[in-house]
């Protein structure tokens, strides 16, 4: 999905004749490491080669390499920092990123956990949170988000921790089910914070042992305000509260990109205009995977395997289901910051009537001087560009990542009107209320 904006925005907005290609590494590093392997050792993928004007695509001709989270970073930084390619992270929030004796060439559009863990250890501390339990995936996301967390709370004393456990990020709930066990069993501890990237199986474990009651769940990015996550436990009774209402996640603050100026072609619309009797042009097997994910449906006849049965009705995507998906501002800006940093590049080198590769070969630090034009980037974004309206202006800088800043949420219920009790509360659905700064910690400035 991401990758659908980088492909929309450079076709809007690209200075250069910049070609993308786009790899589906089906969720698996491994994959990454592999399939940028054989394109920069020989030219092809799957035994396929991959052609560029005529020639076999390899390392000399890649301009940047953009991926997703933190673990596919550590799998692509393997490949792309011998040949000093610039690699940009969408969602690479770990710590362990920060070095850059080890990613040289690296920039990200979040900000780096330590800081979120800072927000995180005040959502505790306004709260009065004095002793939590903290469940992590055992990657560098959790461990990396955990042992920040760890050092804040031990230097500020906002808290503490009581118990820690991680868990494998390939656990099934079944599996996390130990380790929810071992927190319930700490006499006092009745918060847990959730720092990893199966958020989902943490909170259905939690279901699983009846223990939805008595934890209040603060969960990280890795949950933010993603529906998907909470979808299902809408079970209520008279006797209970909704499971896990009340829960306070931290979302990276973002929107969606949709100026005033090039209506009707902002991403916004662009997005809500698809539907299978309209395509925009993608190939088949591209559409059905972006359909059905944003849809959450089938599409009958499709090539593509989903894990939805309902069958799509044929509708266009609406607003809601792009803002389900979390598809903002950080692609669209990535692409804007290695667009506009090629171009400098170029300019700067008097390379515009040069092919990249013969630019870039010219002389030692060339691909150094296009990191650098990258980071200098910015983009100003005037409010009525974005929805909802507000100012962002994504850049990397100095400091190598976009300072986006972060929203607060609090999980709610909200009841169908007009219905008896029972089925009103057959009939609810959980919504993300965003919390203001202030209000939620009275005692902070804002944190952007």
């Amino acid at each position: 999905m991401k990758a659908l904006g980088v492909v929309y925005h450079l076709q809007r907005r690209a200075r250069n004749n910049i070609r993308v290609l786009v790899l589906d590494n089906c969720n698996n590093p491994i994959r990454i490491d592999q399939d940028l392997q054989n394109i920069f050792a020989k030219g092809e993928l799957c035994n396929e080669k991959l052609m560029i004007n005529g020639m076999p695509l390899d390392a000399s001709n890649v301009m940047g390499v953009v991926v997703s989270g933190s673990r596919m970073v550590v799998a692509a930084n393997r490949i792309t920092a011998p040949h000093q390619i610039q690699l940009i992270g969408l969602d690479s929030s770990s710590t362990a990123l920060s070095n850059r004796n080890d990613y040289p060439y690296f920039g990200r559009m979040v900000p780096p956990d330590n800081i979120q863990m800072e927000v995180i250890a005040k959502v505790l501390q306004a709260n009065d949170w004095s002793y939590v339990g903290v469940i992590y995936s055992q990657e560098s996301y959790g461990v990396n988000g955990y042992r920040n967390l760890q050092k804040i709370i031990n230097d500020k004393k906002y808290s503490c921790i009581g118990v820690a456990v991680g868990v494998n990020p390939y656990d099934t709930s079944e599996d996390i089910r130990s380790a929810v066990r071992t927190i319930a069993a700490e006499n006092g501890v009745n918060v847990i914070v959730v720092i990893a990237v199966n958020t989902r199986q943490v909170l259905e474990a939690v279901e699983a042992e009846g223990l939805e009651d008595r934890f209040v769940l603060v969960g990280g990015d890795a949950w933010g305000p993603t529906r998907d996550i909470v979808k299902g436990f809408e079970r209520m009774n008279a006797s209970t509260n909704m499971n896990f209402q009340g829960a306070i996640t931290i979302g990276f603050r973002d929107a969606i990109y949709e100026p005033i100026a090039q209506q009707p072609y902002g991403f916004l619309t662009f997005l809500t205009s698809m539907s299978p009797s309209n395509r925009l042009g993608l190939p088949d097997a591209w559409f059905e995977d972006v359909y059905q994910t944003i849809r959450k449906c089938r599409i009958a006849g499709a090539t593509v395997p989903t894990e939805y049965t309902e069958i799509c009705d044929g509708a266009s995507i609406n607003q809601q289901d792009i803002r389900d998906t979390g598809i903002g501002l950080r692609p669209l800006g990535a692409a804007e910051l290695l667009s506009a940093g090629l171009a400098d590049f170029l300019d700067y080198y008097t390379c515009n009537t040069k092919s990249f590769a013969q630019c870039i070969s010219e002389a030692a630090g060339r691909r150094k001087g296009l990191f650098e034009k990258t980071l200098e980037q910015d983009w100003t974004l005037q409010e009525t560009d974005v929805l909802p309206q507000g100012l962002f202006k994504p850049e990397l800088g100095e400091d190598r990542y976009w300072d986006s800043g972060y929203t607060v949420y609090t999980l709610g219920v909200k009841q169908e009107p007009g219905l008896p009790q029972p089925e009103r509360e057959h009939n609810s659905k959980y919504y993300y209320s965003e919390v203001s700064t202030l209000d939620l910690f009275h005692l902070i400035s804002q944190l952007y």
